[in-house]
């Protein structure tokens, strides 16, 4: 369940049926950024995300003009998808095991992130973000 760190599955990467695809949901079109890492956990969460052992893509990223460039960080769109996966309708797609470490990874973003609203003194949000950790920490059944 390495997706949820970060997004491990390129969009132009990713093989699947079709119909796997509409069956699943496909990608959230209202996340301007993250819909990939949303949908990827998603699927790994209803079952099993094979990698096969060629490369069979080359991929380029790091230019200017990507969704991500434009915002400097991306990683509150992790948390929003996370949010969206745990508290969201439909529930969590797969059991409780993934969803406790989906739940511990939310925690860590947040309080990473809370820490950085508080280098720049943004102590609300922080606060918020600080909340959200803690509640994800005793639903991930670890209490940090």
């Amino acid at each position: 369940f390495r997706s949820l760190e970060k997004c491990v599955i390129g969009p132009s990467t990713g093989m699947m049926e079709k119909s796997l695809f509409e069956e699943t949901g496909g990608f959230l079109e209202d996340l301007e950024i993250c819909e990939d890492y949303e949908y990827w956990i998603r699927l790994a969460a209803m079952g099993a995300v094979g990698y096969l052992p060629e490369e069979l893509t080359v991929k380029r990223a790091g230019h200017g003009d990507q969704l991500s460039e434009r915002h400097g960080q991306i990683e509150i769109f992790r948390i929003t998808a996370l949010v969206r996966l745990l508290f969201g309708r439909p529930s969590w797609p797969g059991d409780a095991a993934k969803r406790s470490l989906a739940f511990g990874v939310l925690s860590e973003k947040c309080r990473i992130y809370a820490a950085g609203c508080r280098s720049r003194v943004k102590d609300d949000e922080a606060e918020d973000f600080e909340k959200l950790a803690a509640a994800s920490s005793i639903l991930a059944g670890t209490r940090n």
